[in-house]
């Protein structure tokens, strides 16, 4: 009996201290920290707004790897769908980036030409960076479902997941 209440406690602790919310629960953490966002089952979500990043999910799998703890509460990784329907913006870990994004009614997206600002920075969020923007050109379709957007990319539908911006 006293092994079991170590257990929980040491399982309880171990979730505290890992940052998971109540919604992270149908999910394991693979590495870095959860985003905090608010949940919205009210309002409807469109696209064409700002999204923070959450995280990396690969194609079959419950698990999210979420950027670093100390991106997390530094800075945002966004990306931002501009209401001229074509353009898209946002920030990668060390960068600015922006391109062109083209829809179709099916939810295909598709988006081109990245461009990003040339700063550099440590090993880690460069390779961080390397991956959202290579994920982002990749992309191949997505779907709104509350406040949180899927993007699908590569072959084999591995997702990057945003949630909605307050702003």
């Amino acid at each position: 009996m006293i092994k079991a209440k170590t257990k929980i406690v040491a399982l309880f602790i171990s979730v505290i201290l890992s940052g998971c919310t109540e919604k992270d629960i149908p999910y394991t953490m693979s590495s870095g920290c959860a985003v905090e966002y608010p949940e919205d089952h009210v309002n409807i979500y469109t696209l064409i707004r700002s999204w923070t990043f959450i995280g990396f999910q690969d194609a079959g799998s419950t698990s999210i790897t979420y950027p670093p703890c100390i991106l997390n509460r530094s800075k945002k990784m966004t990306v931002a769908f501009l209401p001229d329907s074509i353009s898209f913006g946002g920030k990668a870990p060390i960068n600015s980036f922006g391109g062109k994004y083209s829809l179709s009614d099916s939810n295909d997206l598709k988006m081109n030409s990245i461009i990003r600002t040339l700063m550099g920075g440590p090993n880690e969020l460069e390779n961080l960076e390397n991956r959202y923007l290579d994920a982002l050109q990749a992309t191949s379709n997505y779907q709104i479902e509350y406040n949180k957007l899927t993007l699908f990319y590569g072959q084999s539908g591995d997702k990057m997941l945003f949630a909605a911006d307050n702003k």
